[in-house]
């Protein structure tokens, strides 16, 4: 029997996935979110969060808190209000953004989350020390008036040092979460109990501020039945998760996603018997004959980047579905979203 290997999904984005490390965050570094962040992958839940793009800058909604910022990684980053200098007290004045997941959290499985942040370049004596920040995971939507709850149960992520990006520079958040059974959102923002520690030792009288951008976030399932691990002798392929985006009803790829299948054309350099399998996918807008057409192109810009860079013809299949095996119900943009994409299966 052939061996399977997954390597990655372009999705209008396009995820480079990890053998054993998928990233069930959709979008995880908000390139695909757009101007007020009203509709795209991410959701503004409460407030004013921003949303800052290297590449059209002129968009950006309101610098807030922030003199310049450089993503984490890709062209765009989210910034939120953690804690408002009015009133530290005071959740609703808060700001909470919401994404969503590839698929539902699995019942007693313990998943990894990571999250890239950086603390606003002000004058750091203007911020508050933060120790943790707060995410929740859910299998509804959550609104303010829940995410306020005094016994909402956010997951805490700190760092590895006590206070986070006390200077400034990105830095790694992270927990461990072991799921209920459904959870399909991310929600993140100013939780009430997040870093009360700190607040409350805060005596002065000074208006100080918690803001914080966020970059790269990752959802990822823990290794908990190390008896169905794959055996070391099958190849293997590990790279970072990333997300590429295309144009609305475009199969043109990027000079950024050719790179990327570049690194997959390297990694095969040093092997010779495997084949390429191209399958092509949409949501279900429009109608069928053009779904197919579509999924079937797409597939193809994905070919032919691997014939242009050496990869024989005979070694490669294409297979175009439409919209006839989306993973979601498309009853969302979220949801259209993450149906609308190629997976590129090797099999050795």
């Amino acid at each position: 029997m052939n061996r399977v290997l997954p390597i990655l999904i372009f999705s209008f984005t396009l995820n480079f996935l990890s053998l054993h490390a998928q990233n069930l965050v959709i979008d995880p570094g908000f390139e695909s979110v757009q101007h007020k962040l009203e509709i795209g992958t991410w959701i503004n839940v409460h407030g004013t969060p921003d949303l800052y793009d290297v590449i059209k800058p002129d968009d950006n909604l309101n610098f807030g808190l922030c003199k310049s910022i450089d993503p984490f990684d890709g062209n765009q980053t989210v910034g939120l209000l953690l804690v408002h200098g009015a009133n530290i007290w005071n959740c609703k004045i808060r700001e909470f953004i919401r994404g969503t997941l590839t698929v539902p959290l699995e019942k007693g499985i313990t998943y990894r989350i990571k999250v890239q942040v950086r603390m606003a370049n002000l004058e750091m004596d203007d911020m508050y020390d933060m120790t943790d920040i707060g995410i929740l995971l859910s299998s509804d939507k959550v609104e303010i008036d829940s995410l306020c709850a005094s016994r909402v149960p956010f997951l805490p992520l700190r760092a590895k040092t006590k206070v986070i990006s006390s200077n400034g520079e990105w830095q790694q958040i992270e927990n461990e979460y072991t799921a209920k059974g459904g959870e399909q959102y991310i929600t993140i923002g100013g939780f009430m109990g997040a870093s009360y520690h700190s607040l409350a030792s805060y005596n002065g009288y000074k208006t100080l501020w918690s803001y914080f951008f966020f970059d790269a976030i990752s959802i990822t399932k823990i290794n908990n039945h190390p008896e169905e691990t794959t055996n070391e002798s099958v190849p293997k392929l590990t790279i970072t998760d990333k997300q590429i985006l295309f144009a609305s009803n475009s199969s043109e790829i990027d000079k950024t996603a050719i790179d990327k299948i570049k690194q997959i054309i390297k990694y095969l350099e040093d092997h010779t018997n495997y084949t390429i399998e191209i399958h092509g996918h949409t949501d279900n807008v429009g109608s069928d004959s053009f779904n197919q057409n579509l999924s079937a192109n797409r597939a193809n810009s994905v070919k032919k980047v691997f014939l242009n860079n050496g990869i024989p013809e005979h070694q490669i299949e294409v297979f175009a579905y439409g919209s006839s095996k989306n993973t979601f119900n498309n009853d969302t943009e979220h949801n259209r979203y993450a149906n609308r994409k190629v997976e590129i299966v090797i099999r050795f």
